[in-house]
């Protein structure tokens, strides 16, 4: 994901997500702290799908490690 201020691309799990109010969760939208600048912001709804997509993506491929790992253990 990209911060909106310092142009800096970084890993998603690097962004500090603020914390929300899980009984507004569908009336609001993540909250994010770039690690390099510190600039708050929330991405647009499209960008979260985006982010989303490639978090899964990445998880995905840690999950299958971990399975080798466990395969060869």
């Amino acid at each position: 994901m990209h911060c909106p201020r310092c142009k800096r691309e970084h890993d998603i799990l690097q962004y500090i997500r603020l914390e929300s109010s899980p009984e507004f969760e569908l009336e609001t939208v993540p909250v994010y702290k770039c690690p390099s600048c510190k600039w708050i912001f929330a991405p647009a709804g499209e960008m979260d799908h985006q982010v989303y997509a490639r978090m899964e993506k990445d998880l995905q491929e840690i999950l299958k490690a971990v399975r080798q790992e466990v395969e060869v253990s």
